[in-house]
C-alpha cells in the first residue's frame, strides 16, 4: 500500500470519528432538551401566558389612562344635551366633520370621525344634518339615568330610502309606508362635567 493511500486512510478515520463525535453530541443535546421541555414544559407555557396577559391588561390600563386624561382635557360640549345636539348641527351645518365628531363621547372620536368623514365624501351630511335636526326638533326625550338621556324621533316614512351607515359600507333599504324612527343617545361626562353624543 502506498504511504498516500495510508495517509488518506488516517484522514477518513479521523473525519469519521469527528463527525460521529458531533451527531452523538447533537442526539444527546436534542434528547436533552426534549427531557427538559417534557419537564418544564408547562411551567414555560404557563409563565409565557402571564407575561402575555401581563402585557395585555397593561396595554388596557395605559389606554383607559389616555382616555380618562382625553375626557378630563374635553372642552366639546354643552351643559345640556340639547346644548351638545346643537352644536353638533351646528358643526356639520359648516362640513366641519372633525369638530362634529368631538361631540361623541372620547372613546368613540376616531370612528365618528371616520363614518362623518365617509358621509362627507359622498355627499351625505346632509342627511347627518336631517337626522340631527329631526331629532333636535321632533324628538321625545327620556333621561333614563341622571347621566344618560336619548331622543327619540318615530315617523312614517313617505318614501323608500336607502341609508349607508358603518364603515364598511354597509346599506340599509327602508321602503315607503315603514316605522321608522331616528334617535341620538347623550351620556355627561364624569370627567368633563359636559354632555356627549354615545354612538350605537
Amino acid at each position: 500500500m502506498e504511504p498516500q493511500d495510508e495517509d488518506k486512510m488516517v484522514w477518513d478515520r479521523k473525519l469519521f470519528w469527528k463527525v460521529m463525535k458531533w451527531v452523538g453530541i447533537f442526539l444527546f443535546s436534542f434528547y436533552l432538551i426534549l427531557i427538559l421541555v417534557s419537564y418544564f414544559g408547562p411551567d414555560i407555557q404557563s409563565y409565557l401566558n402571564k407575561k402575555t396577559a401581563e402585557n395585555y391588561f397593561k396595554k388596557i390600563e395605559a389606554e383607559e389612562k389616555e382616555l380618562i386624561e382625553l375626557a378630563k382635557a374635553d372642552t366639546y360640549g354643552g351643559k345640556t344635551p340639547e346644548e351638545t345636539l346643537d352644536l353638533y348641527i351646528e358643526a356639520l351645518k359648516k362640513g366641519d366633520v372633525e369638530l362634529a365628531s368631538k361631540y361623541s363621547r372620547v372613546d368613540q372620536w376616531e370612528e365618528a370621525l371616520l363614518d362623518l368623514n365617509k358621509a362627507k365624501q359622498k355627499d351625505n351630511l346632509a342627511f347627518a344634518v336631517k337626522f340631527a335636526t329631526s331629532v333636535h326638533d321632533k324628538g321625545k326625550k327620556t333621561c333614563s339615568k341622571q347621566d344618560y338621556c336619548y331622543f327619540l324621533y318615530e315617523f312614517i316614512t313617505e318614501k323608500k330610502e336607502t341609508f349607508e351607515f358603518g364603515t364598511e359600507g354597509d346599506t340599509l333599504t327602508v321602503p315607503a309606508g315603514s316605522k321608522d324612527d331616528y334617535s341620538l343617545g347623550f351620556e355627561l361626562s364624569k370627567f368633563s362635567n359636559l354632555w356627549k353624543i354615545v354612538r350605537p
